[in-house]
């Protein structure tokens, strides 16, 4: 085996003769890339900083009746950011119409809009005010 250093690292290239190194030297480097950014994302996202919450309102069109027990769940899972929703039937085109107020921080309102925005029926816009807050 031939040794290259770098600052404080070593790596270790195996022969390429010898199966088993070369299978354990690419799921060390499969395995420990992702490793090293999860570790880095919950210290630095998850623990050490807060995250600037964002007041929007997702506007929801439903189309179809097949999907609302979905989206009533999906809603009442985000319940601790909603500030409140208004719904408006449309009796005559026969679709219904909701405006939900939410504050949030920006990848779970981007993650419910997806969410909502995935249902067989159900169309949803997401529109952001430029407030924000560290809570």
């Amino acid at each position: 085996m031939r040794e290259a250093s770098l600052p404080n690292i070593i790596i270790t290239v195996p022969k390429p003769d010898n199966y088993a190194l070369r299978i354990m030297h690419y799921a060390l480097c499969i395995f420990t890339v992702p490793l090293l950014y999860w570790v880095w994302y919950f210290y630095f996202i998850e623990v050490g900083e807060s995250v600037a919450s964002r007041v929007g309102v997702i506007s929801i069109i439903v189309e179809s009746g097949e999907s609302v027990a979905e989206l009533n769940t999906i809603l009442h899972n985000y319940g601790e950011y909603i500030i409140g929703r208004m719904g408006i039937p449309y009796r005559q085109r026969e679709i219904s119409i909701i405006s939900v107020a939410i504050d949030a921080p920006q990848d779970v309102i981007s993650a419910l809009s997806g969410k909502i925005g995935n249902l067989k029926g159900i169309s949803a816009k997401t529109v952001l005010s430029n407030v924000k807050s560290d809570e």
